[in-house]
């Protein structure tokens, strides 16, 4: 079995917060009424967790962990028997050969434009790691055109800066990304700089912990200067998730969120996940340096590059 350790360069993962209220966590699978949507969402998976079929000629297999051992999430935990990817990141088809994701999943700090860094060239794109109907979810025997690898990184933004502890100036986190071929039959996202406000019902696509498809509902609490604060359900594998309006129009990418998602569970040596109140005004346990609960979606209209490529009014 391959060693589990924790990548250095995707050490600024940041997407991490808490359940609010009801768990309306859901798995994607091919009978849910966004699985249509779903189907143009990723997940980034390292390459040498990608191996050649042991069953299948010319296809891949990968190399997953349950939850309960890369999380160590309690047995009583939902998804705990999942399996999962000890990091990643969520992205979402904008175009049929571009991609979308957080700038902390594709730069660890500042910004790059037009390059093949370590992000791109030791990671791959699946488009599939999702439950089937009846819950199971597959690993093997992955065709290999199912996979996407990274050609470039057009332009990725990881720029914002602490001030103090407990203060941060939030700033950019993007990145949009160049795959080598063009995915076919998965219809690209619809973008829109309306933002939207709040008590607004929104949704999040994406890869909670490194696990299967999900999709979680919200609303959003506030709007800020740079960000959408919400509380729909996420953890860090979400970051680079789509915000969606109900519509079913991206307004913002999932970047952070607050307080920790995971927390210990008193008197075991397993987590269990934090909970807050709907509102985000308190938590199981609230943020060790005593940021605003909520998550943080960069806006869309916030995004000049989608501007001058096209894909953006």
């Amino acid at each position: 079995m391959k060693k589990i350790f924790l990548f250095s360069l995707l050490f600024s993962l940041n997407a991490v917060a808490a359940v609010y209220g009801t768990d309306n966590r859901q798995l994607l699978s091919p009978s849910h009424s966004h699985y249509a949507l779903s189907r143009s969402v990723a997940v980034l998976v390292p390459n040498n967790f990608i191996e050649d079929s042991k069953t299948v000629p010319g296809a891949k297999d990968l190399v997953t962990f349950p939850l309960s051992e890369t999380q160590y999430l309690c047995p009583s935990e939902r998804f705990a028997s999942q399996p999962s990817f000890h990091v990643s990141c969520t992205g979402f088809l904008i175009a049929p050969d571009l991609l979308m994701t957080a700038g902390h999943c594709a730069v660890t700090f500042d910004e790059v434009r037009d390059e093949a860094n370590s992000y791109c060239t030791d990671f791959s794109w699946n488009f599939d790691f999702e439950a089937d109907s009846q819950g199971r979810v597959k690993t093997t025997g992955i065709p290999s055109e199912n996979i996407y690898a990274c050609e470039k990184i057009i332009h990725a933004a990881h720029t914002s800066i602490p001030v103090s502890p407990t203060v941060i100036d939030f700033k950019d986190d993007f990145a949009i990304i160049k795959l080598k071929k063009i995915v076919k039959d998965r219809t690209p996202f619809k973008l829109t700089n309306a933002r939207p406000l709040p008590g607004d019902k929104v949704m999040i696509l994406g890869h909670p912990l490194g696990a299967p498809k999900t999709i979680s509902t919200g609303h959003i609490l506030s709007n800020e200067a740079t960000y959408d604060r919400s509380n729909v359900h996420s953890f860090q594998g979400n970051s680079g998730s789509p915000m969606l309006n109900s519509k079913g129009e991206v307004f913002g990418i999932l970047v952070r969120g607050y307080p920790p998602s995971l927390i210990e569970k008193p008197g075991q040596q397993c987590n269990v996940v934090n909970r807050c109140n709907v509102a985000g005004t308190s938590c199981t346990e609230p943020d060790p340096d005593g940021q605003r609960i909520g998550e943080h979606s960069m806006p869309i209209s916030l995004i000049n590059k989608l501007k001058e490529l096209g894909l953006v009014n």
